[in-house]
This record gives C-alpha cells, structure tokens and sequence, in this order.
C-alpha cells in the first residue's frame, strides 16, 4: 500500500516520534501490539452510536462523542465530522486483519486513519484533538512500528 503524498511526512515524524522521543517499555509495546486490534473494534463500535444518533437511530446516553456533536450540531462541520467519522472507523475495522497478522499494510491504515483526524482537527480549529490526539497517536504508532513486517 503506498500513500506518496504522506509518505513525505513519514520521515519527520518516524525521526520525531521514534528516534527522539522516549522509547515506551518493550513489554507494554508488546502488549500494545496483541490488544490494538480489539480496541479498534471496540472503538468502532462505540462511533457507530454516534452514526445511528446522526440518523435519530441511537440514543445519546450510548454516544460518547453526543456532547461534542451538540456543540456543531447541524452546521457543515456536524457533516464533515460524521464524514470523517465513517471514513477513519472503516480504515481501522479494515486494518483489524492486517494488524492481527503483524502486517504492514494494517500498521499504514491506521497511520491514514489519524492522518485523516488530523487533518479534520486542523480544519475544524479543534487545537486540543490537534495537539494531544495526534501526537499521542502518531507517539504511539511509530513506537509500534518495529513489530509489522
């Protein structure tokens, strides 16, 4: 799978979250690796509340992102989110395989998955999801990386 246009990130943030950030314990990465493809499921499942309160399916007390969705509620970043929502959650749900074999290709969906969160942030002026979202994830991505072939 190759992603030319983020492949042009890859280098600086390998070298920032790889090389020069404190390196996470072996045995949590470990740990880390045998448990990531079950919390993508979970995880995924817990936004589907949030794509069934979109549609009046869901109920809000199920939702865990209700309270930031009344904030932009109808307005075109309600939209871009629940867009955005969809399309990361599949990558991850498509990555689930991959990642259960240790296999590359499941490790790049997942990095596309918080590339595209990133970019929402961005867009939405949401610093906070900018800032800690992404660099824990991107921390926690790359300190992984070394155990997908």
């Amino acid at each position: 799978m190759n992603l030319p246009n983020l492949e042009k990130f890859d280098p600086f943030l390998r070298e920032t979250f790889k090389y020069k950030a404190p390196s996470l314990p072996q045995d949590f990465k470990e740990k880390t690796v045998t448990y990531a493809p079950l919390i993508l499921i979970l995880e995924s499942l817990l936004a589907l509340s949030s794509v069934l309160t979109f549609f009046g399916l869901g109920t809000p007390f199920l939702n865990p992102y209700y309270g930031y969705s009344l904030q932009v509620q109808g307005g075109i970043f309600y939209l871009l989110r629940l867009v955005v929502l969809v399309f990361t959650r599949t990558l991850r749900l498509i990555a689930v395989k991959p990642l259960i074999n240790r296999d590359k290709k499941g490790w790049r969906l997942v990095y596309l998955s918080i590339f595209a969160n990133t970019i929402y942030d961005f867009l939405a002026f949401d610093f906070f999801g900018l800032i800690m979202v992404a660099l824990l994830s991107f921390y926690l991505l790359y300190q992984i990386e070394d155990f997908y072939s």
